[in-house]
């Protein structure tokens, strides 16, 4: 009976270990260009484009991110970035080295759940309906709808969203979203022009066209975005 207990013991505590260790974080650029890497103490010095930890601890973990950079002499291995993510418990993290150098969290999901492939969920708002990839945060992105709508022109609207989208960047769905916001089909082209080298999900850009009433404006924004 002593050594069953002991087992029962042993296979709880493996058990519950199993629990508190089991998440995942993968992080990957967002052009798949190479970086190196350090989470906590622990440097990664190979060049990937892609890394992944499994059975990582719950909590809080350092991250800096290395890119090669050329100073005018030579490549030097640069710090392009250091902050930090939060790994919940039994949970599967994508967080990727964005266009401006900074490490977003994408997709967050319970271990075992499996998802549409173009299914994501933000951190900052895990409640939110999922977006066609990833842009500004939920939280950052309610505030700027709620701070254009509130804009009497479309000159004002356009100067806000302009501002917003350069700094933080957009998903193809949001960028709908703000465009729908404005008044005149000019303003919408504008925009849409604007936010296209920003836009995160370009694959997706297509349901931006949702937003004009006229087929020249579609037809427009199309010659004009093939020339990237």
């Amino acid at each position: 009976m002593k050594k069953l207990a002991i087992l029962s013991i042993v296979f709880q505590v493996l058990f519950f270990s199993k629990l508190a260790f089991g998440s995942q974080l993968v992080i990957s650029s967002w052009n798949y260009s190479g970086f190196s890497l350090q989470i906590d103490e622990h440097y990664y010095g190979t060049v990937s484009n892609e890394f992944s930890f499994d059975n990582m601890r719950p909590g809080l973990h350092k991250v800096k991110v290395y890119k090669y950079i050329y100073n005018g002499f030579s490549q030097v291995n640069s710090l392009v970035f250091s902050g930090a993510i939060k790994v919940p418990v039994n949970a599967f993290v994508r967080a990727r080295i964005n266009r401006y150098g900074h490490v977003k969290v994408v997709q967050v999901l319970p271990l075992g759940y499996s998802s549409p492939s173009n299914e994501l969920i933000i951190q900052e708002g895990l409640n939110a309906p999922p977006t066609y990839g990833y842009g500004m945060g939920i939280n950052k992105f309610m505030g700027l709808k709620q701070m254009i709508s509130r804009q009497a022109f479309d000159s004002s609207r356009l100067k806000i969203a302009r501002q917003a989208i350069r700094h933080n960047g957009i998903s193809s769905d949001q960028l709908l979203q703000l465009v729908m916001l404005l008044s005149f089909e000019s303003s919408k082209l504008k925009l849409a022009k604007f936010a296209y080298p920003y836009v995160a999900d370009k694959e997706n850009f297509f349901v931006v066209n949702n937003a004009f009433s006229f087929s020249s404006s579609i037809n427009n924004l199309y010659y004009y975005i093939n020339r990237y």
